[in-house]
Formats: structure tokens, C-alpha cells, sequence
């Protein structure tokens, strides 16, 4: 027999709920925040992010719970901002929801939580990252709009190409001290314990400023790892993968037929043969015709 209704819900009301919370963001480099708000635990943090090459990327933070978004993204979301605060606006209604925006990574919702008008703001392929905004929070990320892009924009601009390079001496100068090592690290972890063993280092890499050495170590020590790891095993391999017995260099190749017009390079072409193969000289290009015997007396005067 199937039990009442009643009885499920008593028996849902007594089941205890378990919060999962989804794993922590990554650490960013020359990360820069602003908030939301204070109260709620809100705030919006831009910084280039190594687990995505290094990219800038904008994370949405709550207390418990973040997103993080593309700077593609977000100038979609700043362009949509008239018509959600319209709706945010408006009077709530329950069971009503409204999709304003999806791709494959990410997608924007409304909802009604406490009584309010809320944006969803859920990543689709990740189960438990969704931030909830509400109207204040709208109007505090609309306030904040130009700052935020502007803080896009110099992070792709000028510190990108400084942190690529100084990441590329970092790999060069651990690379060069790991090679030195009677028994190098073998793999990632042994690597990465390498990599934060040996810090102080800046001063003889670092030729541009800022110095972001520390926070390229600290953010991206994984990542630097498989570089070094990397170019490790490209080294031990036996350079002779590019040799093919069947061919024959270049300068003892047979010369390519030309035309006899060609000039000075028609002839140059046996000279160039003759320093390496030994063959006859050449046929000329005209047709020779012998002269003919004749018997001819000579008349004396």
C-alpha cells in the first residue's frame, strides 16, 4: 500500500539536508574586488586566472556559493541590464520565471525568493555555482559598470604580457637549477614542492615592473610545474625522429631541367653538378651538320 500523503511529508520534513558546498575559486593574479554588499557577503573580483591560459576572468562571490563569468559575457549581461531591472522592478509573481539570456556555459533567470524579484546567475555545466542578486545588487553593479571594464580592459592589456613573461623566466631559471639537481623531481607533486622550495629568485629574473614573481609562484606553482615537467621529457628524447635515410640532401641532387634560354643560369647548373658527380660534359643545344668531301681542283692563273 502506498502511503497517504501526510505521511510523506512528515517523513520529507524529518529527512535532514546535507549542504555540498562546490569547490573554492581559483587563486587569482593581481586579482582586484569591489563590493556589492557588505552585509550579504556579495562581491564582484576580477583577476587572470592560470587554470583557464591565463585568461581574465570575473568571479561573482557570495558567502557560499560563486560563479565566474567571461568579459564576453558580462558585456552581454551589461547590455540585457535594461530589460532585467524592468523586470527585477516589477511586482513579484510567483511560479513566474523568466529565462533573459543562455549560452552552453551560463545562464540568466529570475525567480522569486522572500518575496522578491531575484536574477540567477548559474553556470550550466557545473552543479552548485549560482549567485542570487536582487534589486539593490543590480543597481550596485550597474553603478560599477565602468570601473569593472575598465579593469578588464588594463588587466588584458598591460598585466597579461607582463605576467606571460615573467612566467616564462620563472619556468627557464627553475628549469636550469632543477637540471643541476643529482635526483630531479619526477613528478607534478614532487615538482611543485621544487617549485615552492625555491622562491627568492625575483631579483635576478624579473626585468620588467611590477614584480608579480610571487604571485605567479603562489597561483600558478601546478602550472609551472608541467612546463618544467614538460621540457624535461622534450629533452631526454633522442633527437633523431627528423632523420629519413631515403633522402638525399640537397647538394647532390640532380639539378631540374630549365630552359635553354635561361642564360647564365643553364650553365651554371653543370658547373654546380660537376664539384660532386663526375659526368660527361654536356651536348650542346645547336645540331651540328659535317661538311661534305668534295673534289675540287684548284685553277692555276
Amino acid at each position: 500500500l502506498h502511503d497517504s500523503p501526510k505521511s510523506n511529508a512528515a517523513l520529507y520534513r524529518k529527512k535532514t539536508f546535507i549542504y555540498v558546498p562546490p569547490s573554492p575559486p581559483a587563486e587569482l593574479i593581481q586579482s582586484t574586488s569591489y563590493t556589492l554588499d557588505f552585509a550579504a557577503r556579495k562581491f564582484v573580483q576580477i583577476g587572470v586566472d592560470p587554470t583557464e591560459k591565463f585568461k581574465v576572468i570575473v568571479h561573482l562571490l557570495t558567502s557560499s556559493r560563486y560563479v565566474y563569468i567571461t568579459p564576453d559575457f558580462l558585456k552581454k549581461f551589461f547590455s540585457f541590464m535594461g530589460s532585467i531591472l524592468s523586470f527585477i522592478l516589477d511586482t513579484p509573481q510567483r511560479y513566474k520565471r523568466v529565462v533573459f539570456f543562455e549560452d552552453e556555459m551560463i545562464k540568466l533567470s529570475s525567480m522569486v525568493y522572500n518575496e522578491e524579484n531575484m536574477l540567477v546567475i548559474e553556470a550550466k555545466k557545473q552543479q552548485g555555482y549560482r549567485v542570487l542578486l536582487n534589486r539593490a545588487d543590480l543597481i550596485r553593479l550597474q553603478y560599477l559598470e565602468r570601473c569593472i571594464i575598465e579593469s578588464i580592459s588594463r588587466k588584458e592589456i598591460f598585466t597579461i604580457p607582463i605576467i606571460l613573461k615573467q612566467y616564462d623566466a620563472i619556468v627557464n631559471f627553475l628549469y636550469a637549477k632543477c637540471s643541476l639537481e643529482k635526483q630531479p623531481p619526477k613528478n607534478v607533486d614532487e615538482m611543485r614542492m621544487f617549485v615552492n622550495k625555491n622562491t627568492h629568485y625575483s631579483s635576478e629574473i624579473v626585468e620588467t615592473c611590477p614584480d608579480l614573481t610571487d604571485q605567479i609562484q603562489m597561483c600558478a606553482a601546478k602550472q609551472i610545474s608541467e612546463s618544467i615537467l614538460n621540457r624535461m621529457a622534450q629533452d631526454s628524447q633522442e633527437p633523431l625522429d627528423h632523420i629519413d635515410d631515403s633522402q638525399v640532401p640537397d647538394e647532390i641532387r640532380s639539378p631540374q631541367l630549365c630552359d635553354v634560354n635561361d642564360g647564365s643560369d643553364f650553365f651554371n647548373q653543370f658547373r654546380e653538378l660537376s664539384l660532386f658527380i663526375t659526368s660527361p660534359p654536356p651536348q650542346p643545344t645547336f645540331a651540328e651538320h659535317p661538311t661534305p668531301v668534295r673534289n675540287v681542283k684548284r685553277q692555276l692563273f
